[in-house]
């Protein structure tokens, strides 16, 4: 899942890389992503009950905005 979904480039960027990684994992789709959108960040979503994970794409990476201490 891309996000933000209506960057269409950067979906077909993910789904070109995807499909062309052989045993593509998180790691590995986002360093590719990474050579069109150097702050991209992928992220495995992993939830009790799910028959496969679902991996988010995000073109940015977002800051936590927790503060420290």
């Amino acid at each position: 899942m891309c996000i933000p979904s209506t960057d269409h480039e950067m979906c077909d960027v993910v789904r070109r890389a995807y499909t062309s990684i052989p045993w593509v994992t998180p790691d590995r789709l986002q360093a590719a992503v990474r050579e069109v959108y150097p702050t991209a960040v992928v992220r495995r979503r992993e939830l009790s009950g799910e028959p496969m994970p679902t991996w988010y794409v995000f073109r940015e990476r977002a800051s936590s905005g927790r503060a420290s201490g």
